[in-house]
């Protein structure tokens, strides 16, 4: 969940972040995971790749991260 905090922080998707990745030095290894699996509940994923597609999944992520952008800003400027 702090990652997607640090990924809603960019409330114009400037970076167009779409994966987030976890590097563990002590074990040499890393983890990178498509954004959508954080936004998107598994009924919805489970859904779209049915009809086929990944893009369908894509879409809905990009539609999902808008909207928590929008409220993510709006509760940020809330606090100040």
């Amino acid at each position: 969940m702090q990652m997607l905090g640090y990924v809603l922080l960019d409330y114009d998707d400037e970076y167009e972040i779409s994966d987030v990745m976890v590097y563990l030095p002590r074990q040499r290894c890393s983890w990178r995971v498509p954004l959508w699996q954080f936004v998107l509940p598994a009924a919805d994923v489970i859904l779209a790749m049915s009809r086929g597609t990944i893009e369908g999944v894509e879409s809905d992520a990009e539609i999902k991260l808008k909207t928590l952008r929008r409220d993510f800003r709006r509760v940020a400027k809330s606090t100040n």
